[in-house]
């Protein structure tokens, strides 16, 4: 079922969106940061920043005046890098199809020109690829197909920013993963994701 998860969820918002009226659509895309947290027993450690990309569509679907349903479907890098006991640095990298879906509440800015925004909503994601490189001799594995990675995440979204009565909008959004991807993890030996990302978009048309 929980591979399934992903598939089912977009095809709900999908057909939520399309059956809304004054439903309004766009694109966003932008740098993240990410790492990863992990625990091995009593050690838990976080994985040091990586730089990666994000992009995608997204629909806004009025609920209120104020309040918004901003489902998206977007392309995104996730991993993390780390120095290993042998003085190897190895990095993971990770690409991912995510559905954030946000419940997203506006008040309009002093000057009129647009609005705040704020927004909280949970996101599901499928790991499209996964690799881990070390650089003393660019040994290269597929952490999906090898290391058992599981490719199936789940966690919260939460997004701050500001929308232009123009369209463009700049959204800085956080991604905290509340699914162990770790193979066989339990509670004493989970892997979690964790990202960042500032994004720029532009709503296309429909109410915002």
């Amino acid at each position: 079922m929980k591979k399934h998860l992903f598939a089912i969820l977009a095809f709900i918002t999908l057909g939520y969106t399309i059956a809304s009226a004054q439903t309004s659509f766009g694109i966003e895309a932008g740098p993240t940061i990410s790492n990863t947290v992990t625990k091995f027993g009593h050690n838990k450690t976080s994985s040091q920043l990586i730089l990666g990309g994000i992009g995608g569509f997204y629909a806004i679907v009025p609920l209120s005046e104020n309040l918004f349903l901003k489902p998206a479907l977007l392309y995104q890098t996730k991993g993390g890098s780390e120095q290993a006991a042998d003085g190897n640095k190895i990095k993971t990298h990770l690409n991912y199809l995510s559905l954030p879906i946000n419940v997203l509440f506006k008040t309009p800015m002093q000057n009129g020109n647009g609005s705040w925004i704020v927004g909280l909503g949970p996101y599901v994601a499928y790991g499209i690829s996964g690799k881990q490189t070390r650089t003393s001799d660019d040994t290269e594995v597929d952490l999906f197909k090898y290391e058992g990675l599981k490719r199936a995440d789940a966690g919260i979204n939460a997004a701050l920013g500001f929308e232009l009565s123009s369209g463009f909008n700049l959204i800085l959004s956080a991604d905290i993963g509340l699914l162990n991807v770790a193979g066989h993890g339990n509670q004493d030996n989970y892997s979690r994701n964790k990202s960042f990302s500032l994004m720029v978009g532009y709503t296309f048309s429909g109410r915002r």
